[in-house]
């Protein structure tokens, strides 16, 4: 962006720097003044309008004007304050394509490949996010930040694309030692929903290597082993991932499980239960907990209470639609 002219600096009733006139006006009486500098003086304008959170004022503005605009410097900044003032009002989709403008003029921009990023990845857009991430790493000669490929791996993962996921929940954990141990741990679980759990146990004892406090991986093996009808090392890690976190509902709802199925104890199955409902888990551990709870009070025929989890698993099911 080139400089602000110094006459809009030295103004004599009030400058840029002091602001004893709105900066609008000086603008304004500067394109009378200098129209040789319009489109500088445009792209001013439309800082203003940003920089005062007039946001729907600087939308009209850079529309008004980037049509009229020959000067690619001035064309960029223009397209950049509209894609600001755009996503400030959630025209996301406008803002995207502000954001694709501009780098129709400078390609491989990493400013807004990150922006079309975060817009995306606000709309759940997985795959258009997973899309301009390879655009940053291509724009990096193929380096990104730890923090990047954790987001990446992350965005497969909800796209239950295990393979990448776990592909670059390795390459996240080798560049951040940090936080090598819940890294490790999401690769090995990527894994295990792979079905290659024999590989995945790798990643789970290597997660706990590096953190002994971290209950995730016991969990994960818990399930690994309960998957094989290994009942006493499932009671092991789930046991042991209490120990650590206490307030896990996911392992008292599992945990619960095996003592029905196993031991046939109901009552200390609804224990469990109850307490993890207590914990206020996520939503989908919350109706994993009414539906077991449902079936539970049937086989000790409490009818109340049937219809209590049933009407709770209704209501948090509706809302979840919702």
């Amino acid at each position: 962006m080139k400089d602000i002219p110094e006459y809009l600096l030295d103004e004599p009733n009030g400058t840029y720097k002091k602001g004893e006139k709105t900066k609008l006006e000086i603008a304004e009486a500067a394109i009378i003044a200098h129209p040789e500098d319009k489109e500088l003086l445009w792209v001013f304008i439309a800082i203003h309008f940003q920089h005062t959170f007039r946001y729907n004022e600087c939308v009209e503005h850079c529309q008004n004007v980037l049509p009229q605009m020959k000067d690619n410097d001035c064309i960029e900044e223009t397209l950049l304050f509209l894609g600001h003032a755009l996503n400030n009002l959630k025209r996301f989709e406008e803002a995207i394509e502000a954001r694709k403008k501009r780098m129709e003029l400078v390609p491989l921009k990493k400013g807004d490949i990150v922006a079309i990023i975060e817009i995306y990845e606000k709309l759940k857009d997985h795959a258009n996010a997973i899309k301009y991430y390879e655009q940053l790493l291509e724009s990096n000669n193929g380096i990104a930040d730890s923090d990047d490929y954790e987001k990446l791996a992350k965005h497969y993962d909800e796209l239950m694309d295990y393979r990448n996921a776990h592909t670059y929940y390795e390459i996240a954990a080798r560049a951040n030692p940090d936080k090598g141990s819940f890294l490790w741990c999401n690769a090995g679980r990527a894994l295990a929903l792979m079905k290659k759990e024999k590989e995945a146990e790798f990643y789970f004892r290597m997660a706990l290597k590096l953190d002994l406090e971290n209950a995730y991986p016991h969990y994960y093996l818990a399930v690994m082993y309960r998957n094989k009808d290994d009942i006493y090392m499932a009671m092991h890690h789930y046991n042991e991932a209490l120990k650590i976190k206490p307030d896990f509902p996911g392992v008292l709802n599992n945990l619960a499980q095996l003592h029905f199925e196993e031991l046939s104890d109901i009552a200390g199955a609804i224990e469990q239960m109850e307490r993890a409902i207590n914990m206020n888990p996520q939503k989908e551990i919350l109706l994993l907990l009414y539906r077991n709870l449902v079936v539970l009070y049937k086989k000790i025929t409490d009818y109340d209470k049937v219809d209590y989890y049933k009407s709770k698993w209704v209501e948090l099911n509706e809302a979840d639609n919702n």
